[in-house]
């Protein structure tokens, strides 16, 4: 069912699908039939099971790359049994019946073949469920082929296009030519340009982090203190989006540190983590810095084991370093991450250093122990939902990161390094805020969008910053490394990268992949979702009645360049 409607040309391909894959234990001699019918029912039912959850709190149809990542579940096991609901055992009520008919011949009171008349019945039914209950989606344009072919054929589609020989490319493009792409005008004496030079730099990734938190206020209760002090004195992009594609978290750091964009499919470590990205860690480590990225999870988890050596960053550290004293989730907590860095930046002192650290007790499901949390208290309407949950989270990691500002000031390293705050993609999806509509309106004073959705804060802290500034101009992931490097004294014209530098640029044009249909795309006015039924969201009176389709084309040119180099680059 695609949009709630049935798509009877996708189940009859599914069902062939199925059907020629088990006609081969025809075959068998007949005491092993039962065997193989039950393993393929069981996976088969797993197959859906896995695409469902997905769905459901992705908003998007699995493919071949993330299921590459079943390996890994057991790291984030906590964030899939909350997913899991009731009406999922329909996935498995066939096998159990199946199992009972062939081999009871009387249960709860049934002959065998009333029972396999019963089991019959269900497993219909089940069967219905199953190829068709488990499309129900949202109108994303990868799903149009498993609307007109089935599930199955997009999933082989998936693997092809893995598996797809890539020519090497002799990249012949230059960054004025990006830059005429996208409707942005050379930047001649930037603005800026050098006020952190040799400062250390601390970037901060704050996990689920949208940007509708930063000065929101609860029963007069502010749920992030801590970030609404740091944007008084910082530059701040209240308009400054997500672009991360499959490989989610780790996608956000390539793309912060090298401003290309991430795969249409499969995480930019899973397929390119053995290229020699050119990259911010490159860039300091050739000006004498250290550079290291901390995460407290298993550096092996989206393969940052080869990530990080692609990006260049000098070393790494990960749960092996942080341990497990005190676990919040997937990891050691922002506490923990926060302290155990401030002593290991301590060992650095002396020398310029460049920490990126990746924070992770706000990731789903949102579970902070309740010793961990505050004063800070919700309405009795907020319990038990969805939405208290992302808002407690959130909260501690705002006061984990309040003390970890004050450490650094403590130490006297604030005042030297250029301090940096961005989120990595959403927390809330948007089906969660339907859920609970009214709470959610009246929480904000307004409708919860696909701009909520993708919209996270941008935080720039130069040393000695006393005033903060809000800067209105859209921006986008791919920016932070232009941006940055300006800030740094560090020249960009001879590195490729499809960003902009957001203290010198008025005008942008962002790219979306994998959680929006490729052809989507962010500018200055309009947030344009692309597919089968595209829609404009207007980002001011501009955006309103504005017509897409050259921006369009645009981006899709500039997705392609991006890819186009990588595939160029040597490995390291």
């Amino acid at each position: 069912m695609f949009q709630g409607e049935v798509s009877f040309i996708s189940f009859l391909f599914d069902s062939l699908f199925l059907f020629v894959v088990t006609l081969a234990f025809e075959f068998l001699p007949k005491q092993w039939k039962n065997y193989p019918y039950l393993l393929i029912n069981l996976l088969a039912s797993t197959f859906f099971l896995g695409i469902t959850m997905y769905y459901d709190f992705f908003g998007k149809m699995v493919n071949y790359y993330a299921l590459l990542q079943l390996g890994q579940v057991g790291g984030i096991q906590g964030s899939v049994f909350s997913l899991l609901k009731p009406i999922y055992s329909l996935f498995y009520v066939d096998i159990l019946l199946l199992g009972l008919s062939g081999f009871s011949k009387r249960v709860i009171g049934y002959t065998r073949l009333r029972l396999r008349k019963l089991s019959l019945a269900i497993v219909l039914l089940a069967l219905v469920f199953v190829l068709s209950g488990s499309f129900v989606m949202i109108g994303h344009a990868e799903s149009s082929s498993a609307l007109d072919h089935g599930i199955f054929y997009y999933e082989a589609e998936q693997v092809l296009a893995k598996t797809a020989f890539k020519k090497q490319r002799k990249i012949t493009f230059t960054n004025a030519d990006i830059q005429k792409i996208k409707g942005t005008d050379p930047i001649v004496n930037p603005q800026y340009f050098g006020v952190a030079k040799d400062k250390n730099v601390i970037m901060i990734q704050l996990e689920s982090f949208q940007n509708f938190l930063i000065g929101l206020k609860i029963n007069g209760q502010e749920v992030t203190p801590n970030l609404n002090q740091l944007v008084k004195e910082s530059y701040y992009f209240p308009r400054f989006f997500s672009q991360i594609g499959q490989g989610n978290t780790s996608d956000a750091e390539f793309i912060v540190n090298s401003s290309l964009y991430p795969l249409e499919n499969g995480g930019i470590s899973q397929v390119y983590g053995n290229k020699a990205f050119p990259s911010l860690p490159r860039l300091l480590n050739a000006s004498g810095y250290w550079t290291a990225t901390f995460h407290p999870n298993d550096v092996s988890f989206w393969n940052r084991d080869d990530l990080y050596p692609a990006l260049g960053f000098s070393t790494y550290f990960d749960d092996d370093f942080f341990g497990k004293e005190d676990l919040v989730g997937m990891g050691a907590s922002d506490e923990v991450l926060y302290r155990k860095t401030a002593g290991e930046l301590q060992k650095h002192r002396g020398q310029k250093f460049y920490a990126h650290l990746i924070s992770l007790s706000s990731h789903h499901p949102f579970e902070i122990p309740s010793a961990k949390l505050d004063s800070f208290t919700l309405p009795p309407d907020y319990s038990g939902t969805f939405l208290e949950n992302y808002l407690l989270a959130t909260h501690y990691a705002d006061r984990a990161l309040g003390q970890f500002i004050d450490q650094l000031k403590q130490d006297q390293l604030w005042d030297d390094t250029l301090f940096v705050v961005y989120g990595d993609h959403f927390g809330f999806p948007l089906d969660q805020a339907n859920k609970r509509k009214s709470l959610v309106t009246s929480m904000l004073g307004r409708d919860y969008t696909i701009r909520d959705v993708f919209n996270v804060p941008f935080i720039v802290k130069v040393p000695h910053q006393q005033t903060g500034e809000v800067r209105e101009n859209v921006g986008g992931q791919v920016d932070v490394l232009p941006t940055l490097a300006n800030l740094l004294g560090i020249p960009l014209d001879k590195q490729i990268h499809f960003g902009t530098d957001l203290l010198n640029s008025h005008r942008n044009l962002l790219g979306e992949r994998f959680y929006m249909p490729e052809g989507s795309f962010i500018n200055d006015h309009v947030i344009h979702v692309d597919g089968k039924q595209p829609y404009n969201v207007p980002l001011d009176e501009q955006g309103i009645g504005y017509e897409p389709a050259e921006d369009k084309q645009r981006i899709q040119q500039l997705l392609k360049m991006s890819e186009e180099y990588m595939d160029a680059l040597p490995e390291h």
